[in-house]
């Protein structure tokens, strides 16, 4: 069992069991910021859990950890986490958003939260803040046929992947996994017997990524 389902796991019996209330939503930004602001110079993956009945599919297709089903980056900027990411959420015309972490959690139907982060050079840290503006400022569309052959068309998990592929110690240090559609709903719906993809804890492969917080509420 790897440390985030560690995590969780004690999360869950706390709740359930008469410890402390695990705390709500709004005092997340709190502790969080204390926390991220004590690795300032890294960059952050977080990944949110939902009980929406597509997450809930979409969770079959991870690595190791079945409890998340988005994942994002960011950083700090003038002392605040900023999250980038790309979401189908509210049908917006532009799927990648910038967003605060109360942004962030405030998706439907969250009840799980983890973060990571991965210590970089400075060079490096200025080279993947300026990768994050750049998509950024480009229109994407949210792709949920999920291929991987159109840059404006990306999912969560590929466009955290391209950011952190984009860091020039890390060069392409992430590479999609290939699973066989032995559901028929799956092909059908995806048109294809094998898929590449990148999964919503591509990330966890790395042993360079620490784990930092986690939280259920």
């Amino acid at each position: 069992m790897n440390c985030i389902n560690k995590f969780f796991f004690i999360t869950v019996l706390l709740t359930n069991f008469g410890g402390p209330a695990f705390s709500q939503k709004p005092g997340i930004t709190v502790r969080l910021s204390t926390m991220v602001n004590t690795h300032k110079h890294d960059v952050f993956i977080l990944c949110r859990g939902t009980r929406l009945k597509t997450s809930i599919i979409s969770r079959q297709f991870n690595l190791f950890d079945s409890s998340i089903n988005h994942v994002a980056v960011g950083f700090i900027e003038n002392d605040a986490l900023v999250i980038f990411n790309v979401s189908d959420y509210n049908g917006r015309a532009n799927a990648i958003r910038k967003e605060d972490i109360q942004t962030f959690i405030e998706a439907p139907e969250v009840y799980r939260l983890g973060v990571w982060s991965l210590k970089v050079s400075s060079p490096d840290l200025l080279h993947f803040k300026k990768s994050c503006y750049e998509m950024l400022s480009r229109k994407v569309v949210f792709d949920s046929r999920f291929n991987l052959r159109n840059d404006d068309t990306l999912y969560c998990s590929e466009f955290s992947a391209k950011m952190l592929n984009s860091i020039p110690a890390l060069k392409d240090a992430f590479a999609p996994q290939k699973k066989i559609l032995d559901k028929p709903f799956y092909a059908a719906y995806l048109n294809r017997p094998v898929l590449i993809y990148y999964p919503v804890d591509f990330f966890l492969v790395s042993s360079k990524i620490q784990f930092l917080y986690g939280e259920e509420f």
